[in-house]
Order: structure tokens, then sequence, then C-alpha cells
């Protein structure tokens, strides 16, 4: 009789499948004690307990696990029983599975429901558990943003920092998904604030001004993120921040002690300051921002330019104005200091920013040459 209850359609399934897959667990048992086979395997590997799994029928499962199912036994991803409630938030299951002594402790991925997580914390689940996919529970919740899961999680003790194989952090995660929520979370569980996102090196405050997130980086901004950390390429946070224009950052940024005119070597690029890069994008309030913080308008990067020649690059003659007017202020001053004469016919042209000589003879014309070569007089 055993083999006619266990004879299988022409789809492939039996009666027991069919009933264990609908969460007809009374069937389920007659066919159980009629000698239906309860390991029985699909092609992936997959058994019935994992099936009932899969679909929430807690009853069934019952019944199965109390028929003698092996509950460890994997799919060919390396997938149990336990696993699959788990990634499904079946929490009645999952409970049923951790009373039956299903491992906790294996390669899994983290529910959506926080009732779920709790119920394999309590039963002693490694929460800094790497799984199949290189993924943590604590990884995952960050990146499916589940902020109670989350919560619950460093509640138990998850690792802030713990990384996968390509370096990428929590932090970084919910730095990129820009959930400020999740980000405030993460950081009152202490973790390194610059730690890397991947092997470039990007920050998480680097990864949320990449992405826009701009109240995701203020709020990493104010935890101490580092204005300077530069990735591999050798953007910083401030650099990115200027490129792009983001004025709210700029400020927080320069209120935090950052450098308005420190000088970053770009991988490929060259030499840029945060106020080159402002000029050669055309922010005209960021350049403001960046002259009144004291970045030096007579500063040169790549190729010897200066802001001025970036801000002529794309034709802004508000901006152009700007850096003329700081350029004479910073320059005219410097000049009278620096090179101070007992000639009292030496003159300095705060227009033009040039030096002349004017000849004593009557009707001659003064004779010029720029104080600056590299800056055109305009």
């Amino acid at each position: 009789m055993g083999a006619r209850v266990d004879r299988a359609f022409t789809d492939g399934r039996t009666a027991l499948f069919t009933a264990v897959q609908r969460g007809h667990a009374s069937m389920a048992e007659v066919l159980l004690a009629a000698g239906a086979k309860v390991d029985r395997t699909g092609q992936e590997g997959n058994t019935l307990l994992m099936t009932a799994a899969d679909l929430g029928h807690e009853a069934v499962v019952v019944v199965l696990l109390r028929a003698g199912a092996m509950i460890e036994k994997t799919m060919t991803n390396g997938s149990t029983a336990l696993m699959i409630a788990a990634q499904e938030g079946h929490t009645a299951v999952v409970k049923a599975l951790i009373g039956a002594g299903a491992k906790v402790n294996c390669a899994m991925e983290t529910s959506r429901e926080t009732p779920l997580v709790k119920a394999l914390l309590r039963a002693g689940a490694e929460v800094n558990k790497v799984g199949h996919a290189e993924q943590t529970p604590l990884l995952l919740a960050v990146h499916k943003q589940h902020e109670a899961v989350v919560v619950a999680l460093l509640e138990a003790g998850a690792d802030a920092d713990i990384t996968r194989d390509d370096k990428c952090a929590p932090l970084s995660f919910a730095a990129k998904e820009g959930n400020v929520a999740i980000v405030k979370a993460l950081l009152r569980a202490g973790p390194t604030v610059d730690k890397g996102a991947n092997e470039r090196g990007t920050t998480a405050l680097l990864m949320a001004l990449q992405q826009g997130n701009t109240a995701v980086a203020l709020v990493l901004i104010e935890a101490g993120a580092g204005w300077d950390v530069p990735n591999t390429d050798g953007w910083t946070p401030l650099l990115t921040a200027a490129h792009g224009g983001n004025e709210a950052v700029v400020k927080a940024l320069l209120k935090a002690g950052a450098r308005a005119d420190k000088t970053c070597v770009l991988r490929a690029q060259g030499e840029w300051t945060p106020l080159l890069l402002a000029a050669r994008a055309g922010h005209e309030a960021m350049t403001a921002m960046l002259l009144v913080a004291g970045a030096d308008a007579n500063k040169t990067g790549v190729a010897g330019a200066t802001p001025l020649h970036m801000a002529q690059g794309v034709h802004l003659s508000r901006s152009e104005r700007r850096f003329h007017h700081r350029w004479a202020q910073q320059t005219q001053p410097r000049y009278l200091r620096d090179h101070r004469q007992p000639d009292h016919h030496y003159k300095v042209s705060s227009v033009q920013q040039t030096r002349a000589r004017v000849s004593k003879r009557q009707g001659s014309q003064p004779s010029r040459r720029l104080l600056k070569p590299q800056h055109r007089a305009l």
C-alpha cells in the first residue's frame, strides 16, 4: 500500500505533497500513517518540510516533524527549513522548528518580522553568523530597510562593524539606502564611522554623498565622520560635496573643521581643491561660501589652473567677477606688504592688478606688466 500512496501524478506531485501544499494537516497525517515517505525530495533537494515551512503551514510542519522529517536536510543552495521560514517571516513555523531542535546557528537570512528575529535570538542564534550569501542577519535587515529588525539585532549584540568579504559594512548600506532612522540606530551601537564601505575605501559619508542622501550625510557628520578621509581615487567628502554643489553638507563640514583650501590628488586627474571643483561646475553660491571660509582664490591645481580659469571655462560672468574681486582683495595687500619701494613713483592699480611705473615726463605713457603672469588682466 505504501508504494501506491507515494505514486506520483503526471506532474510529479504525490498525494502527500498536495496535502502539504494546501495545508491539510489531517490528510497529511493519514497519508503518513499509511506509509507515505516523509523525506521525499524534489529536483532542487526541497523536502515536504521545506514546502510547509515556505508556505507557513504550522500544523503541517508539526505533523511532519512528528513523523520524523529530517529537520537539518538542506537544498542544493544550502537552505534549511528554518532558513526558509526565517526568510519568509513565518514566526510560528520558526518556533515549531526551533522547538523540534533545529540548529539556530546555521547560516540564515533575517526575516521581515521583529517577533521572528526575537524568537531566534531567544533560542541562542548567533547574530553575527555569516550565511551562504556572505550576509549576516544585520546586513540583510539594513539592506532591506527593516528598522525594527535592525534594532532587535543590535540589542542582541549584533556587531555593527561586521562586513562581508567585499568589506561592505552595515552603516554604509544604510547610508546608501538613505534611511536616517537605521543610520541613527547603527550609530548608537558605536560602529567605526569611517569604516571603508568597499574595496575602494568609500566610507559611509562618501556613500551618502554619492547617492545624494543629504540628511544621512548630515547625521554622519554630526557623529564625527571624517571630512578628509579619501577613497582610493582621492575623493574626500568635502571635495565630493563641493563638486556636487551640496551647500548644506559643505557648511556642516566647514563647521566641523574642514579646510576649505586643502589640495587633494585625484587619480588620473591631478591636484584639485574644493574651490576649483566648485568653480569648474559653476556653483556660484558654493564658491562664495568657500571663499568666505578662507579658500585661496589664487591657489592652483591641475595644469596650474586657478579657480578664475575654471570659472572662465564655464563662462560664468558673475562668478568671474566674484573671483576677480576676491583676487584683488587678496593680492593687493600682500603685494603692498612684500614689495614696498622707496620710490614713490610706483603705484598699484586695484582694478587691473598691475604694477605701473609712472614717468615724471609729462605726457608719457605708463609702463605696465602683470603682477601675476598666470592671470589675464581684466
